[in-house]
């Protein structure tokens, strides 16, 4: 009875180990110490792993949207895309412009 006692002990132990240690993985998992992050990523997302972020950066000039050369417009322009998601993404990559591109013609297709 003692041994089956002290198995159960130890085996509650362990759980409470492993739960322990499952919450307190988001917390070391936020603390991104990445260096390269580019200035426009705002921080990291809570609840989320490392890699997810939230960034904010200007849109892509309408003039250069499409062209082999895409040009963010000047933040003072106050045209600001709120963007959640992977940190290595490129507010001028091939996504990110069809997404710009598409957004442009549900607006026009509004008016």
């Amino acid at each position: 009875m003692l041994h089956r006692t002290k198995s159960v002990v130890c085996l509650i132990a362990v759980i409470f180990a492993v739960a322990l240690a499952l919450n307190a993985a988001p917390a070391w998992a936020l603390q991104d110490v990445r260096q390269d992050v580019p200035p426009w990523v705002v921080g990291g997302i809570p609840g989320v792993p490392v890699g997810y972020c939230h960034m904010k950066f200007p849109a892509i000039d309408e003039k250069t949207l499409g062209t082999d050369d895409p040009r963010l417009q000047r933040p003072e322009s106050g045209n600001i895309i709120d963007f959640y998601g992977p940190c290595n993404h490129d507010p001028l990559g091939a996504e990110e412009v069809q997404r710009q591109m598409n957004e442009n013609q549900r607006q026009r297709d509004d008016e």
